[in-house]
């Protein structure tokens, strides 16, 4: 009999394909400039990304380590936070082109 970690974390898998993809649409929806930056191959690579990101968080759920999960996302924050820096600087540097 599975615990209910080991079931959330199935279920996350069963889902994550599907969730990868909905985080990639939301994100060029949001963020429209990529698809033109990246392109479709861009598109793709993000999309494996997010899926790899829920994988490995869906095994974390399903072994219940909690510190797996956690460490993880602390990995992941450090990798992201500089990108969104970088990201915000060059909007504000387009804003103060435009004004």
């Amino acid at each position: 009999m599975l615990t209910d970690q080991q079931n959330a974390g199935e279920r996350l898998k069963v889902l994550a394909e599907q969730l990868a993809e909905e985080v990639t649409l939301r994100q060029y929806e949001r963020q429209p400039e990529l698809r033109q930056r990246f392109g479709p191959s861009g598109m793709a690579r993000t999309m494996q990304d997010s899926l790899y990101h829920l994988r490995y968080l869906a095994q974390s759920v399903a072994l219940d380590s909690p510190l797996l999960f956690i460490n993880y996302i602390v990995w992941l924050k450090a990798l992201l936070v500089p990108k969104l820096v970088s990201a915000y600087a060059e909007a504000c540097r387009e804003l103060e082109n435009l004004l």
